[in-house]
């Protein structure tokens, strides 16, 4: 908490304030509040945020980023409203709400969700890349068993070994995306039986 008059001099900080800054109360104490400030290239100050809210008396919420002399930069949940104190001026009431870990959370959150976006696609790519696999390993085998000659059959088992590989990037694909692959089996249909 931190109380501001008309002219940007803090009147009063709370050891919240106090801890969350690194400085004692007594360094604040008649010190200039835009040196806690961000920099705006709009070249706002606090007279500028006690008229933007003086005119309806009510609260403004806003989050901003803040960098303390120690180098740590936070990220904050600012409230600024009016109290009047008998016989003074208005002041200007500043509440400081610490989010940097929410936002740091919200972050990991975001790249969580694209990670799994990007698995979801990659299954899917590798699904029918499989499906388009399993059709030309059907006909490099179709070729192979065709009895040709010794360069078309060369040909052939060139065919289905580069299928092969593809096979194993297509397994690589589904395991970055966290799915099963179904792992095709060879079925005679001429020795099953039937019930």
């Amino acid at each position: 908490m931190r109380l501001t008059d008309e002219s940007g001099t803090i009147v009063a900080v709370n050891d919240a304030y106090c801890k969350m800054t690194g400085l004692e109360a007594e360094r604040w104490k008649a010190s200039r509040s835009r040196w806690f400030m961000p920099r705006r290239k709009t070249g706002s100050n606090c007279s500028a945020i006690f008229r933007s809210i003086r005119q309806p008396r009510a609260s403004r919420k806003r989050q901003d980023q803040r960098t303390l002399r120690d180098g740590r930069v936070l990220a904050l949940e600012i409230t600024d409203s009016f109290i009047e104190i008998q016989d003074r001026p208005l002041l200007m009431l500043s509440l400081f709400r610490d989010v940097t870990a929410q936002k740091r959370l919200e972050e990991q959150l975001r790249q969580s969700q694209k990670m799994e976006a990007i698995g979801q696609l990659a299954g899917g790519v590798a699904h029918d890349f499989n499906n388009i696999l399993t059709v030309i390993h059907g006909h490099a085998s179709l070729l192979s068993a065709a009895g040709l000659d010794e360069t078309g059959a060369r040909s052939a088992q060139q065919i289905a070994q580069a299928a092969e590989r593809a096979a194993g990037l297509t397994r690589q694909l589904l395991t970055f995306s966290r799915r099963q692959l179904i792992q095709p089996k060879r079925l005679d249909m001429n020795k099953s039986s039937a019930t």
